[in-house]
């Protein structure tokens, strides 16, 4: 007589040679319904039309390998264009806020504390009146680094440029 484990190990091993064959099927089937290049519904858009030099910004609602579909776009003459009518096209993007939150609050840290410093170096009256002076490099790196960070953390907004064509 065979336990419940022996009858179900078969089953069991034919599952997981199966495994990779269904993972690779997934991953196939997502590539080729990409065709959007990364550019999702609701995505802050700006793109030029045509001859023209000026930038449209906009909000995209639906973008398929051949055309683009806009949710609002105040400037626009219309709220759908073919691919191939677009010049220049990027996406709104956040990269790495914070990475580069962390190097600007160090960098505004370092400027901060060496204004500090030279400040406190500055201080020419007495004793008691300096003595709060040395309080400037600790307070200077303080607001240097908040200021810094803050300044890190928007320019982690950037435009991406993704390619005007289908595939």
């Amino acid at each position: 007589m065979r336990s419940i484990f022996q009858a179900t190990w078969p089953n069991r091993r034919r599952r997981l040679r199966r495994l990779p064959v269904v993972v690779v099927l997934l991953l196939l089937a997502k590539a080729a319904g990409a065709q959007t290049d990364g550019v999702n519904p609701g995505d802050r858009v700006r793109f030029r039309v045509g001859q023209s030099e000026s930038f449209h910004s906009a909000t995209v609602a639906r973008m398929t390998k051949d055309s683009l579909f806009l949710e609002s776009c105040s400037t626009c003459a219309s709220l759908d264009y073919a691919r191939a009518d677009i010049k220049h096209f990027d996406v709104f993007r956040i990269k790495d806020r914070g990475g580069r939150t962390l190097i600007g609050m160090l960098l505004g840290a370092l400027v901060g504390g060496t204004i500090g410093y030279f400040m406190a170096q500055a201080c020419t009256g007495s004793a008691d009146s300096c003595a709060l002076s040395a309080l400037a490099v600790p307070g200077g790196a303080l607001l240097g680094g908040f200021f810094g960070g803050i300044a890190g953390f928007l320019r982690g907004y950037t435009w991406e440029p993704v390619a005007t064509h289908g595939r």
